[in-house]
């Protein structure tokens, strides 16, 4: 869906992979809604995220926004984060989510291409070790430059750009880790998938009960369940493993 130039469906469902694990292998789904409202001052965008894993945190503490805002004087302006992002579980990280949502709003603004973007101000508050230089990365990876100040990086303000400028991701980016789908294709997927597990289900309970009456048989009758078997599974040799059979009884009985 991304990256054809066709917007994503308003709800869909996104399953997060574990890369070295092949297509198949779902950490975890969410349901991805997308909001969008128009004022007379502009436009807004917002993605919510729902966490759809038993005991997880539900809703996103802090969804990804976008918004527009076109000024009396014709002035146009672009804010990309709506004055903070991030994502609301440390187990969502390291995935591309945030860059695959960030990127549709980059898309978004690209509508606006003379729109001023405001100034994104990084904080040496969330430049702890482990997570400035991917914060660093992820604002980079769409062509914005910062003036960084600080030890090492760990705040800055974006440069003046306009939305024009923005560089929107390849789809490859994320692809290895994210696969998206329409909720309705979704659910009917599923929906079929588990009518053909209820029928796989509904062939297992019946071999079983025709397995517990053939061990019921062969416990009340074990000589004629022996010769049945025979016959079934030798049937060119069943005539005359049973004619002699036949002898042996006869020759039993005038003994």
């Amino acid at each position: 869906m991304r990256g054809d130039d066709t917007q994503p469906p308003g709800l869909r469902i996104i399953e997060i992979l574990d890369p070295g694990c092949g297509q198949d292998n779902v950490l975890f789904r969410l349901l991805v809604m997308r909001e969008h409202s128009v004022s007379p001052e502009g436009e807004s965008i917002t993605l919510r995220y729902f966490e759809l894993e038993a005991g997880s945190g539900g809703m996103a503490v802090h969804p990804f926004t976008g918004m527009y805002r076109r000024l009396a004087d014709g002035a146009e302006s672009v804010s990309l984060t709506g004055g903070s992002v991030g994502l609301s579980s440390a187990y969502l990280r390291g995935h591309r989510l945030g860059t695959y949502l960030q990127d549709e709003i980059v898309r978004w603004a690209a509508q606006w291409p003379n729109a001023k973007v405001q100034p994104i101000v990084l904080s040496d508050i969330d430049a702890y070790e482990e997570n400035k230089s991917r914060r660093n990365r992820y604002y980079e990876q769409f062509g914005i430059v910062f003036d960084y100040s600080g030890p090492e990086c760990s705040s800055g303000v974006s440069q003046g750009l306009c939305a024009g400028d923005l560089t929107p991701v390849s789809p490859d980016v994320w692809r290895k880790s994210i696969k998206e789908y329409d909720l309705i294709d979704y659910l009917r997927r599923h929906s079929a998938e588990k009518v053909k597990l209820l029928r796989d289900i509904q062939k297992l309970h019946a071999n079983i009960d025709f397995q517990q009456q053939v061990i019921r048989d062969s416990q009340a009758r074990p000589f004629k369940w022996a010769m049945n078997h025979f016959a079934n599974r030798y049937p060119y040799a069943a005539p005359s493993v049973l004619t002699l059979s036949g002898l042996m009884l006869l020759l039993w009985a005038v003994v």
